[in-house]
């Protein structure tokens, strides 16, 4: 790859050029390889009943449990007090431990979460 091509490449992503032609290729690669697994990923946006919103981001194959534990991490709830709803029309669906998150064919996801007082 030429120098121009380097530059036109990295003007492209929005990153500045700095550092020698193998420093550049390396951080090249290092923003495509994270582009992959960023791509490889779901993210639910999370809103409790309080009107706090939540980002995860879990792999393709993570289940709804995996999003639990995702958001005990970042609020500190008990994982088996949380529920999840999602909207179809105009009713909310409880979503079960097991389901995988790949059933909802979507990159971005809009949950509810409930703390459960029992």
């Amino acid at each position: 790859m030429s120098c121009d091509a380097l530059k036109a490449e990295l003007k492209r992503r929005e990153l500045r050029a700095t550092g020698n032609k193998a420093a550049l290729i390396s951080r090249l690669e290092a923003d495509d390889e994270r582009k992959a697994l960023d791509a490889a990923k779901i993210t639910f946006l999370v809103k409790t009943l309080m009107g706090s919103w939540y980002t995860i981001k879990v792999d393709n194959d993570a289940t709804i449990l995996d999003v639990r534990n995702e958001l005990h991490d970042q609020t500190g709830a008990p994982v088996d007090k949380i529920r999840l709803t999602h909207m179809h029309g105009n009713t909310h669906t409880d979503l079960p431990n097991d389901l995988n998150v790949n059933s909802f064919g979507l990159n971005e996801v809009m949950l509810d979460m409930m703390i459960k007082l029992r």
